[in-house]
């Protein structure tokens, strides 16, 4: 009965996963960007789940975990546009939504964490890596 619960659990991480992974990639980093995440490892670990913990209450949340890149044909780097208002132009908010938009929603995480850095927006910069770094 063991053998065919264990391979269960070899296929997701969980919240541990997330936090440990965020925390050790903080060591990762260029020595210049590390000494200043390094001070804030515990808010980092901590809030590293955010984003899992908001797909179950936010319902957009979900699509912004994945995308099944499958369902765009044999050449969907070429078919999927890569700028968000371009891609609902050509396919839909609807079928983009179903399908997943894990790459756009990352771009738009990435501007949101640099427009804080050049802000100095420290609560904002470490929420926003968090959402990048997943």
């Amino acid at each position: 009965m063991l053998l065919c619960v264990a391979p269960l659990n070899l296929y997701c991480w969980g919240f541990y996963g997330h936090k440990s992974i965020n925390r050790l990639a903080v060591f990762t980093l260029p020595t210049e960007l590390m000494v200043f995440y390094k001070d804030h490892l515990e808010f980092i670990s901590e809030h590293a789940v955010d984003p899992d913990m908001r797909r179950y209450v936010v319902k957009e949340e979900s699509p912004r975990h994945y995308i099944d890149i499958d369902h765009y044909g044999e050449d969907p780097f070429k078919l999927v546009p890569r700028k968000w208002e371009d891609a609902v132009e050509k396919l839909s908010e609807d079928t983009l939504q179903a399908y997943g938009i894990v790459a756009m929603a990352r771009k738009a995480n990435v501007c949101a964490a640099h427009i804080c850095v050049q802000r100095e927006i420290f609560q904002n910069q470490l929420v926003y890596t968090l959402m990048q770094i997943r």
